[in-house]
């Protein structure tokens, strides 16, 4: 797979956006060869050391980065027995190299972080037990992101979805400090009102109510109360 030219690790770095066609169908090409490849489990022994290894270089081009973090996700999660890691021992290694990628200072303006999030809580919110197991420590990085300003406004929100998807209850105050803070990045309230929809709870409902009023955030705000309601029935 193609590497970047620009091997050192740069906080400073952004995904390159393909710049013409044979740019473009170089990443779908990348990203066929690695769906094909673990759909089909050829080269089953290989393909978690191959992704990993993708992943963790900071020489790799960084949209092929997300590519293999999101195939590598779906390899250790279990949602698919015909298609998924033989050495169960490999899975804890592969989750601590995700988890330690998404928080890198370095990955901070990338938007690999971002992507690590979401695919890793997808994979443990549906896989295996044994991707259960690592909910706690996803969920730490997340709020460790979450809260760290240095990183982008995608990774941020990024991990507050994953926590958010879990159900984490440590949200809960993040949330309410984004959501009812002008000042907060738009896209970062906006998930922070959607996530108070998640792990919020009645009392949340004045703010939402609030919120609801401005054209901006009303379609966030109003799906949050219906998530709000939707919870306290089921209860």
């Amino acid at each position: 797979l193609p590497r970047s030219r620009d091997d050192d690790r740069t906080a400073g770095a952004r995904p390159r956006a393909p710049h013409d066609e044979n740019e473009e169908n170089r990443y779908l090409v990348c990203n066929e060869i690695m769906e094909i490849l673990r759909k089909r489990s050829l080269s089953p022994h290989l393909y978690n050391r191959q992704l990993c290894r993708l992943v963790a270089t900071p020489g790799v081009d960084a949209v092929i980065r997300d590519y293999a973090a999101q195939h590598l996700a779906q390899w250790i999660s279990g949602i698919s027995p015909e298609a998924t890691e033989p050495d169960p021992t490999q899975i804890p290694r592969a989750v601590e190299m995700m988890l330690h990628e998404a928080a890198h200072p370095a990955n901070a303006q990338l938007t690999l972080a971002g992507t690590i999030f979401q695919a890793m809580a997808d994979a443990i919110r549906n896989g295996s037990e044994e991707m259960k197991s690592h909910r706690p420590a996803l969920i730490e990085k997340a709020m460790q992101v979450l809260t760290d300003p240095t990183f982008s406004t995608f990774n941020r929100s990024s991990a507050m979805q994953a926590a958010a998807q879990l159900n984490a209850p440590e949200l809960r105050e993040k949330s309410l400090d984004l959501a009812q803070n002008p000042q907060s990045p738009a896209d970062l309230r906006l998930s922070a009102i959607a996530a108070l929809g998640k792990v919020g709870n009645p009392s949340d409902k004045a703010l939402l109510n609030t919120l609801s009023e401005d054209p901006a955030y009303h379609y966030a705000a109003t799906a949050a109360l219906q998530n709000l309601s939707n919870r306290s029935i089921s209860q």
